[in-house]
């Protein structure tokens, strides 16, 4: 393993013995042109063979795979940090251990663009999602209409990319902190990156499924607790306000921002019919809460005039932050 390989593969693990062999072979089974290398990082997981299988793979395929050392559990932010510490590729790339890379021609179809595209930093594909207790696999209709080119503004309102589907160039680590976000308890390391890296460069969106996503039974951004649910949305908004402040953009305003994210919590309670969450927030008009009023008021049939904020009682926005 003396000379670097193109592009570097970071698989994230834990307690996924029954399925991180699919992930790694679906990444072995690339069919590129160019060379890579797989880095992963099993955080202690506490039961099972998870690491003791990854170590095999190791062993099987020494001059492709390196698995970091042993370490106590140290949470999703810091286990990716270290892993991107080890990667030598120009281009980097994703995947977790309970998810897989259905299309062998993935890394080929993107670093091609890459390559013959210097002004573009990101690339994504469209994405298949399946579910666990059915057994069955989801392919989307049609392709997404995904925002490309400059995205920053975008990406203020939603993550609207699969992070297993990204390939990225390394350089782009540069404009990151991990260090920062993992003091500031940051829940999700691939919004954070998309913000940091779209002021810098442009994404591009391949609309063709490449990734299998597994829709797993309880994660933090899918969990079936609404609290837990609750507490990953405002860890993102978090992740917004943060990244909104430091880059002060244009587009979208403060209190725009604000006003979106209050929405999307309103949503998420009202979509749960949980109207005892609802007596946690301020009141406010059914009229602040447009476009979302008429879709939220459908879906949960509230028969009320009011709805209420995200803000919590007695909380600044400066407070949230």
């Amino acid at each position: 393993m003396n000379q670097a390989p193109l592009i570097s593969v970071v698989v994230i693990c834990y307690n996924q013995e029954e399925t991180i062999g699919r992930a790694l072979d679906s990444i072995l089974g690339q069919q590129t042109d160019y060379s890579f290398e797989i880095i992963i990082g099993e955080d202690a997981s506490p039961t099972g063979n998870t690491r003791l299988i990854c170590e095999q793979y190791a062993l099987k395929f020494p001059n492709v795979i390196r698995v970091l050392p042993q370490a106590p559990n140290k949470g999703l932010m810091k286990n990716y940090s270290d892993c991107l510490k080890a990667c030598r590729g120009k281009y980097i790339a994703t995947c977790t251990g309970d998810d897989w890379w259905h299309n062998p021609s993935k890394l080929q179809l993107q670093v091609e663009f890459l390559e013959n595209n210097p002004d573009f930093g990101v690339v994504h594909t469209e994405a298949d999602t399946y579910d666990p207790i059915t057994n069955q696999t989801f392919r989307p209709s049609r392709a997404r209409d995904c925002p490309e080119g400059d995205v920053l503004a975008n990406m203020f309102k939603v993550n609207f990319i699969y992070a297993i589907s990204v390939l990225f160039r390394a350089d782009l680590l540069c404009f990151t902190d991990f260090e920062e976000w993992i003091k500031m308890k940051f829940v999700a390391e691939d919004h954070a990156m998309w913000l940091a890296f779209a002021p810098h460069t442009l994404f591009h969106y391949i609309p063709l499924s490449t990734i299998t996503y597994c829709s797993s039974l309880e994660s933090a951004s899918r969990s079936a607790s609404l609290d837990k649910r609750l507490r990953f949305i405002e860890g993102i908004c978090r992740i917004q306000l943060y990244f909104h402040a430091l880059q002060n953009p244009i587009e979208p305003s403060y209190e725009s921002l604000i006003l979106f994210q209050k929405k999307w919590l309103i949503h998420e309670i009202l979509v749960k019919k949980d109207y005892s969450k609802l007596k946690e927030y301020k009141a406010t008009t059914l009229v602040r809460l447009a476009p979302f009023s008429h879709y939220m008021l459908s879906r949960v049939n509230l028969k009320m005039k009011t709805l209420l904020t995200i803000i919590r009682k007695g909380k600044t926005s400066a407070e949230f932050m």
